[in-house]
């Protein structure tokens, strides 16, 4: 393989893609290469600038081209129509610094950029055996000198251009890097409201900040770790105990003194969640609500990404939520309360509705065990009941797509789905919580600064793949996140309530290959064979399965289509299973209940 200098820059483009893929190992073919090849040069406008300027330095070593190396690697979730696609926004001419990957607008015209690719495949310069190799000694050189005259202007032209837009971006980059005024301006605006008195610690903080779990070095405890174990979990459940008893800490200031931290609900990386109740003199309770109170690290708390409108991006969502839908519309989704901001603690609470019910994925922990006991052939659920869940998920993600800015949800798992019991029925109702990643975009889709935000500032971060989520949230993914990323993780819930596991790799392939690892034909999942709990469920509810789950956004069904199908009235009526059915954890002398009486001592932590 012939190395740089070289002239054209997709023929340098080419021979760093093949020396890219070399260390890689991935085996694939010659095919799959070009198509991984043809969707990064044609994707990205940046790519194809750091490429030009090499060549017209006479570069002779391969440039810094790491950021965009993902656009490659990610090269099996490609197929024909995404370079067709990348084609056509490569041809409208639309890709500048501000877009630069484009829009979906279409021109008859060929930008100039197409026109020295053009020149450049029929000079020789190609994929496989045309990589800067394996072409003839006369050829090459062509590719390389015997470029016309006219030709040649109009690449240097191109090149002028290219350089010049790219240092405009990098002047902008480097406007971005001066630093903003202090305190910065997505936050709140000077004074801020005054922080509680309380110097309780939440346990979060406690736990990942403070005092972290002890080690047991690899299997080979030290001298005295049994003991300091015990001393970890001891200490842990007095923070719990202390952080109870604060207040609620609500703002505007009023008094609180008969509210009381009456249970510990959980806690996360982020934060802490309790219940609280208001009890009147004789103890007998008359409210309750839960407190989540969130300390975000100084890396998040000092983002933009964060912020809405001067509130943290979870407080905003709540108010969008609470404002611009109707009670009947917020039926699936968790209400809130109020907030208090603790800007000088740098953390916020949330003051949200109880749900004595759970999660789901606490009520469906009978159906969990049948995978850990791999006895995957037995069923927990009826179709209908699962209809239900289907349809107060799907219900909840339209209602969040119905305010004046659509919100994605994008960490929707059992976890953050909880049961409340039906007022007409008395049967449970679904409902989607916890909005810490939840978004609504900050750029109209038609404006440059789109492709920049969507996805980039919300899939995960490098080095973080978890096959949890939909594919489009890897961290080499270039496709925008939105509603139907919610489609595939209503489909990921229903898959674990049809098979009976819900593990760190979210949905599995027949062959226990994740989901969100590569396209997949129908007879892949849910065919029975290996999770055989499935065969006990109509092919009716399992295709509907099999369409949120699709590897390619583009072929799953909106949140409207999918709505429809589960309406569908003609669907076959679901079996009659081997089921007691749905097993409410509920308790009807629910200790918390408004009226009841408020133990004290049962404070639980």
């Amino acid at each position: 393989m012939k190395g740089p200098p070289y002239k054209i820059a997709r023929a340098f483009f080419n021979y760093a893609v093949r020396k890219h893929l070399e260390t890689q190992d991935l085996g694939w073919t010659a095919e799959q290469e070009k198509r991984a090849q043809d969707f990064a040069w044609h994707h990205h406008f940046k790519l194809r600038a750091i490429f030009h300027r090499a060549v017209e330095e006479g570069a002779d070593q391969i440039p810094n081209w790491d950021k965009y190396k993902g656009l490659v690697d990610n090269g099996l979730a490609y197929d024909e129509g995404d370079v067709e696609d990348a084609k056509t926004r490569f041809k409208s001419g639309r890709q500048r610094v501000g877009r630069p990957c484009g829009d979906e607008t279409t021109s008859e015209e060929e930008s100039e950029d197409e026109a020295e690719e053009e020149e450049e495949e029929e000079e020789g310069v190609g994929v496989g055996e045309g990589v800067g190799e394996g072409v003839g000694e006369e050829v090459g050189e062509g590719v390389r000198e015997g470029v016309g005259e006219d030709h040649a202007q109009v690449i240097r032209q191109l090149r002028q251009q290219l350089n010049q837009e790219t240092a405009h971006q990098e002047r902008l980059e480097h406007e971005l890097q001066e630093p903003d005024k202090y305190p910065y301006s997505f936050w709140p605006s000077l004074p801020w409201d005054p922080d509680p008195n309380s110097n309780a610690v939440d346990v979060s903080t406690w736990h990942y900040r403070q005092h972290a779990q002890p080690n047991p070095n690899n299997f080979h405890p030290p001298p005295g770790y049994d003991q300091a174990l015990r001393d970890w979990y001891q200490n842990r459940r007095e923070a719990k105990r202390q952080w109870l008893r604060t207040r609620p800490e609500a703002w505007p200031i009023v008094d609180e003194s008969r509210w009381h931290g009456a249970r510990f609900l959980g806690y996360g990386s982020y934060g802490s969640a309790g219940l609280w109740v208001q009890v009147d003199a004789q103890y007998t309770i008359l409210d309750r609500m839960v407190v989540k109170e969130c300390a975000p690290r100084d890396i998040e708390w000092e983002h933009p990404k964060n912020w809405r409108g001067k509130l943290p991006r979870e407080i905003k969502i709540h108010r969008k939520i609470d404002r611009g839908l109707t009670r009947v519309q917020k039926s699936n989704l968790i209400s809130s309360r109020g907030y208090r901001l603790m800007m000088t603690r740098r953390k916020f609470r949330l003051y949200l509705e109880y749900c004595p019910l759970g999660t789901l994925w606490t009520a469906a922990g009978d159906i969990l065990d049948i995978h850990r006991l791999r006895r995957w052939d037995e069923v927990t659920l009826e179709e209908k009941q699962l209809w239900d869940i289907f349809t107060d998920l799907v219900n909840g993600c339209l209602s969040l797509q119905q305010v004046n800015q659509p919100i994605v949800h994008n960490d929707l798992h059992m976890a953050n789905v909880f049961l409340d019991i039906d007022e007409e029925d008395g049967g449970p109702t679904f409902k989607l919580a916890d909005f810490g990643r939840a978004f609504y975009n900050l750029n109209d889709p038609s404006t440059p600064g789109h492709a920049l935000e969507n996805p980039g500032e919300y899939k995960w971060g490098p080095g973080v793949v978890t096959t949890r989520y939909a594919p489009e949230t890897q961290p080499n993914s270039a496709t925008t996140i939105d509603a139907k990323t919610d489609v595939w993780s209503i489909g990921s819930i229903m898959w674990s309530l049809i098979v009976g596991h819900e593990g760190d790799h979210g949905p599995l392939l027949d062959d226990e290959t994740p989901v969100a690892r590569r396209h997949f034909d129908a007879e892949e999942l849910l065919d029975g064979t290996v999770f055989r709990a499935a065969r006990h469920y109509s092919d009716h509810l399992k295709d509907a399965v099999r369409q949120c789950l699709r590897y390619r956004k583009h072929e799953r069904p909106s949140l409207e289509e999918l709505w429809a199908l589960i309406q569908d009235t003609d669907k076959p009526a679901p079996p009659i299973l081997p089921t007691e059915g749905w097993n409410l954890p509920h308790d009807p002398q629910d200790p918390y209940a408004v009226g009841w009486t408020w133990d004290r001592q049962r404070r639980t932590s």
